[in-house]
């Protein structure tokens, strides 16, 4: 039913008294009052500036921002030649700069922090002092982490809450501020497809509540849909493409459960329930205490879609530094304004009780009280986390405070002088990825990058040209990694700059299996410039690789299956039950593990992802280091892999049965290289980054953009199993191979 605007004309009564939010007699403002809400704009304008950093923070630049803002200059098309989860304006938020588009990016972080301000300060005069006034206080703390890739989601999450509610009828919003809103929801829409989401939920709500009241609909979806137009025809996106981008970032959340999960500390979990417990209890205690709840439902299903995307950004991939601090800082700010979002102004209230101007029920007074009690056990969940357990968190805090401060003086007061620096910063991370060997080799020729490092091929200014989904680990569906094949088998690039690795502790060549195929089958390599290998492309009379031999196996969790001698191509599928789908939907899937046995009798557990695996992937020979991917062929010592079992957290989520598939690998391993390396430096990638999940291709990549935090992801004690496979199966045969027809 549509939102109904409080009668203020109504006699006063009990049942009418929380939805009073004005005072009898207006007084007029006092020069200090005027004062103060100006000084108070100004402050919160100032914390909710996001700049580009001026220097090395406390993360290494991510790969992904140089690739969208790369992408973004030269117009390349979301979702047909970039599939990723932020989108074409994603290069707004970016944490550094790379030398495109400065004036937008300014101008966006300005225009945001304006558009947050106009809705925050309006519903902080709603609510008491005593929580408006940490509020203040903890919003320079909370804002200058985002700078280092530490949760400004939460601030572009909270924007969609702010002005979705003050968008709704009872809020009587103006032509400004109805049109203010189409273009932030557009804007954040194609900032990152999250917020896409959101934001289509937050127009839903507010149509619904107008009803036959079409007007302001009208007006806010008019804004939307003119601001996509402009921005498409100033980015250089076609519009179809924006639907295409709506569809790849919805594969990519599909899978996204399954394939980057990571569970949460043990004092994160429960900190993270306990808030949520007390942020869902505050909400329905607060509706449900108001006689007038029912009108109140717009705004309670726009908070809670809200509570339940910060949830599922900050507990899916709970890495403690980053996801969940969206989470905590989200929580805090929608605690301290809640009452304020749901209708009430209960400052007006206890104005009106301290002036005996209504008698006000006791029932009013006690749900404040309980309303308060939990708002202020949300804030202490929230903060205390942040100020005892996050040590990146406060050390961005300390290190960035001042940082921030001058970056932002300086882009409004000196932008000529802040872009300078900015454009100093970008020469230094030029200086540091200098890699002039492969540059001279390149001279001009198309390029793309392999796994994360992106941001070499575009700071050494060669001519990128990425594959669909540029991060190889982002490829977790079948959908995804046939993007990519489809690529380099349509258009492939003539060099490929490749450094091994992975993230989460995965099988070495999950990854984009079929990709790795092509460029074993298709490229040779040329060079090995600071732990970079440069592949070429072969003539095209070169004989591709092709899949033979199809066997079919069926097994159970923790069966141990035979492999074959030859290099072998293994798929493996498995199918989700209903209690993993809201498993999935709630928190995160079950971890999926794979233990393979060595020929020398070693074994070793790896993480399996169920899209990768579905799809298929290299398991012989066992390629575990960049060495192995030069030099494996069924010549050489390459240790090679002689079973297999697949294991799983929680065995309710998948069901018992899986199903293996093997082909022979031709046309790969059928040669041996045609020259050594004229490098003498180590090919093994080693990252520096200590937070990454070991792999066997060293520690984890540098920099896995905002999965760089991953953990190590042990389910179970690695308990080997016996060197006899078919002693080990006695009781639970060895699968018995039945071969099919067919590739």
């Amino acid at each position: 039913m549509p939102e109904r605007d409080p009668d203020l004309t109504a006699p006063t009564s009990m049942a009418n008294i929380l939805t009073l939010r004005n005072i009898p007699e207006s007084q007029p403002a006092s020069n200090t009052s005027v004062i103060r809400r100006i000084f108070a704009f100004v402050y919160i304008w100032f914390c909710l500036v996001k700049l580009p950093a001026t220097g090395l923070r406390d993360s290494l630049p991510q790969s992904w921002e140089a690739v969208l803002s790369y992408a973004a200059a030269h117009h390349l098309q979301w979702g047909r030649d970039i599939v990723f989860t932020f989108g074409p304006l994603g290069f707004l938020t970016s944490d550094y700069y790379w030398g495109n588009f400065y004036w937008p990016i300014v101008l966006w972080a300005g225009g945001f922090a304006l558009a947050l301000t106009s809705g925050l300060l309006p519903l902080l005069a709603r609510v008491p002092k005593v929580i408006r006034l940490p509020v203040y206080a903890a919003l320079p703390l909370l804002t200058v982490p985002a700078c280092s890739d530490l949760g400004f989601d939460a601030f572009h999450i909270l924007a969609i809450t702010l002005l979705g509610i003050l968008c709704l009828p009872a809020e009587r919003p103006g032509m400004l501020r109805l049109t203010t809103t189409g273009l932030v929801f557009t804007v954040l829409s194609l900032i990152k497809f999250t917020f896409c989401i959101y934001s289509v939920f937050a127009l839903l709500a507010i149509a619904t509540a107008n009803g036959k009241v079409w007007r302001n609909t009208a007006i806010l979806i008019g804004s939307s849909v003119l601001s996509l137009l402009g921005l498409c025809s100033w980015t250089g996106q076609n519009l179809w493409n924006v639907f295409l981008y709506v569809a790849g970032g919805t594969e990519i959340a599909a899978g996204y459960s399954a394939a980057m999960g990571l569970a949460p500390g043990v004092w994160d979990a429960r900190i993270g329930i306990a808030l949520l417990i007390l942020l869902l209890a505050l909400v329905f205690s607060t509706l449900l205490g108001s006689p007038n709840w029912r009108e109140r439902t717009h705004r309670v299903a726009i908070v809670c879609a809200g509570i339940f995307l910060a949830w599922k950004e900050g507990f899916v991939r709970a890495d403690a530094e980053t996801h969940v601090v969206v989470f905590l800082v989200y929580s805090f700010f929608l605690a301290a304004l809640l009452p304020a979002l749901l209708g009430f102004d209960w400052v007006a209230e206890e104005l009106n009780e301290r002036e005996n101007i209504l008698s006000a029920p006791v029932g009013n007074m006690l749900l404040r009280r309980r309303a308060s009690a939990l708002t202020f056990g949300c804030l202490f969940f929230s903060l205390t986390p942040l100020a005892i357990f996050k040590s990146d968190f406060k050390s961005a805090v300390q290190r960035g405070f001042v940082a921030k401060t001058s970056d932002t003086f300086s882009a409004f007061i000196r932008p000529a002088t802040y872009k300078l620096e900015l454009e100093h910063q970008l020469e230094s991370m030029r200086d540091k990825a200098e890699l002039p060997k492969i540059r001279a080799i390149v001279n001009g020729d198309a390029i793309d990058a392999l796994n994360v490092d992106q941001d070499a091929a575009i700071l050494n200014g060669l001519n990128y040209k990425p594959h669909p989904v540029f991060h190889n680990y982002s490829a977790y569906t079948p959908a995804l990694q046939r993007l990519n094949a489809e690529f380099f088998k349509s258009k492939p690039p003539q060099y490929v700059l490749w450094r091994a690795g992975s993230i989460d502790g995965r099988f070495p060549t999950l990854d984009d299996g079929e990709v790795l195929l092509t460029i074993l089958s298709s490229y040779s390599p040329v060079t090995n410039e600071n732990g970079f290998i440069l592949w070429k492309c072969k003539t095209l009379t070169e004989k591709p690789y092709c899949l033979t031999n199809k066997h079919e196996f069926s097994a159970s969790f923790n069966q141990w299956v035979a492999l074959p001698q030859e290099p072998t191509w293994l798929q493996i599928e498995s199918e989700q039950t209903l209690f993993g789908a809201v498993q999935s939907l709630v928190s995160r899937c079950s971890e999926m593990r794979l233990e393979v046995q060595l020929d020398n009798g070693g074994t070793r557990s790896y993480r399996l992802l169920p899209g990768n695996a579905r799809y298929g992937f290299v398991i012989s020979p066992f390629l575990y280091n960049q060495d192995q991917l030069l030099t494996a062929n069924p010549n050489t010592n390459c240790a090679r892999i002689v079973s297999a079992r697949v294991r799983i957290a929680n065995e309710r989520a998948i069901a018992p049965s899986l199903r293996f598939v093997t082909h022979t690998i031709q046309g790969v391993w059928a040669f041996r290289p045609e020259q050594a390396l004229p490098s003498s430096e180590p090919s093994l990638h080693e990252p520096s980054n200590s937070h990454a999940a070991p792999t066997e291709l060293g520690e984890g990549p540098r920099d896995v953009g905002s999965y760089r935090h991953a953990a190590p992801t042990e389910l179970f004690s690695s308990n080997a199993p016996p060197s006899n496979i078919g002693a080990a199966n006695t009781t639970n045969a060895i699968a018995t191979a039945q071969k099919s027809t067919g590739p």
